[in-house]
C-alpha cells in the first residue's frame, strides 16, 4: 500500500494543531516489532476487501521510480484553519544489494514549491527527503536543514508504510499486516470528502476505491484512515488520495489532512540523484542540525 503508508504519497505528518510554521513530520525510531512478519497468514471476511488487500500487497512490483504532483492539506478543525502546500514527489527504490542492502531500500523527495493559508499565498521552497534511515527537512524561507535519524543501521524504514513514514500512503504492504493492526472496510468513493474542506478533492476520485481504516489498538498515529486508489493505464493500483483523522474523546475529527497525488509517472529513470535533498549553500547564513538517535540515547543517559 504506497499512499498511507506514499506518498501516499507522503504521509504521517504531525497532528498537533495546525500552524503558520512550518510542516513537523513526526516519525516514531523504527522498532524491530514494527518491521517483523505477521505470524501468519490473514484474511478478510468480506471478499471484495480481501482481494483489494492481495492486489495492494503486490502493488509495487516492478515499480523502479515514481514521481507526480503533490497536494498537502492540513486542517484544524478547532480553530477552522486550512493550510495547503502544493509540490512534487519523487520516490525511487533501490535494488537489495547482497552484504550491503538486503532488502530493497525506498527513497524519497517531496519539493513543496506553493504555501497557502486563508489570504495567506506563498511561494515556498520546502524539501522533505528520506533515504531510509535518515529524514531530511530544508527550508529556504527558514534557511534550516535538519537530519534526523529515525531507523539504525540494518532498520530499513519504509517511508509509505502505515504508521512508519512520514507520509500514510502504503504501497506494497503486507495484507495480514494490515488486518492485524486495523479493521479494514470498503466505503463509497465520495463517503468522507464532504462539505467545502475537501471540496476540491472529491473530484478526483471519480472511478477510484475507498480503503477505510480504523485502528485496532492504541497508539497509533491517526484515528482512522481512508485511502483511494485507481488502476492506471497499464492496470496498476496506485494511490490517489489519502486522508488521516484525529478525533477528540467525542469521536469528533479536531485535526485532518489530505494528501493527494496526481500526474502519476512510474518508471521514468530516474536515480538517486534525483532524490536527493539539496546542501546547505556556504555563506549565506543557513543553520544545519544534525539528530542521530545513538546521540539522543547517550543523552538520555546522561542525565
Amino acid at each position: 500500500m504506497m499512499m498511507a503508508g506514499l506518498l501516499m504519497f507522503m504521509w504521517a505528518t504531525s497532528h498537533a494543531p495546525a500552524q503558520n510554521s512550518a510542516l513537523e513530520p513526526v516519525v516514531a525510531p523504527v522498532t524491530k516489532e514494527a518491521v517483523a512478519a505477521p505470524p501468519m497468514e490473514l484474511h478478510h471476511p468480506d471478499p471484495k476487501v480481501d482481494a483489494l488487500l492481495d492486489r495492494l500487497e503486490t502493488a509495487d512490483a516492478g515499480i523502479r521510480d515514481l514521481s507526480g504532483s503533490l497536494d498537502y492539506t492540513r486542517v484544524n478543525v478547532v480553530l477552522d484553519d486550512i493550510q495547503t502546500r502544493i509540490g512534487t514527489l519523487r520516490f525511487v527504490v533501490v535494488p537489495a544489494v547482497e552484504g550491503v542492502c538486503e532488502t530493497p531500500r525506498r527513497v524519497f523527495l517531496v519539493h513543496f514549491t506553493f504555501f497557502t493559508d486563508g489570504f495567506v499565498q506563498r511561494n515556498e521552497d520546502e524539501q522533505w527527503g528520506f533515504d531510509g534511515q535518515w529524514l531530511y527537512e530544508r527550508s529556504a524561507r527558514q534557511k534550516t536543514r535538519i537530519v534526523r535519524q529515525i531507523a539504525r543501521e540494518g532498520e530499513n524504514l519504509d517511508p509509505l508504510r502505515l504508521g512508519e513514514g512520514p507520509l500514510p500512503i502504503p504501497l506494497g504492504q503486507r495484507k495480514a499486516e494490515i488486518l492485524t493492526r486495523y479493521d479494514v472496510t470498503l466505503r463509497p468513493v465520495q463517503e468522507g470528502l464532504d462539505g467545502q474542506k475537501a471540496g476540491a478533492f472529491a473530484k478526483n476520485v471519480k472511478g477510484a476505491t475507498q480503503l477505510h481504516l480504523r485502528p485496532l489498538r492504541a497508539g497509533e498515529q491517526f484515528d482512522e484512515v481512508r485511502l483511494w486508489y485507481r488502476d492506471d493505464a497499464q492496470g496498476r493500483l496506485l494511490p490517489v488520495l489519502a486522508r488521516s483523522a484525529r478525533l477528540d474523546d467525542h469521536g469528533e475529527e479536531i485535526d485532518i489532512a489530505y494528501v493527494q497525488l496526481s500526474g502519476v509517472k512510474v518508471n521514468t529513470g530516474m536515480k538517486l540523484g534525483d532524490v536527493a535533498v539539496e546542501p546547505v549553500p556556504a555563506g549565506a547564513g543557513w543553520q544545519e542540525k544534525t539528530e542521530a538517535l545513538d546521540e539522543e540515547i547517550a543523552q538520555g543517559d546522561s542525565r
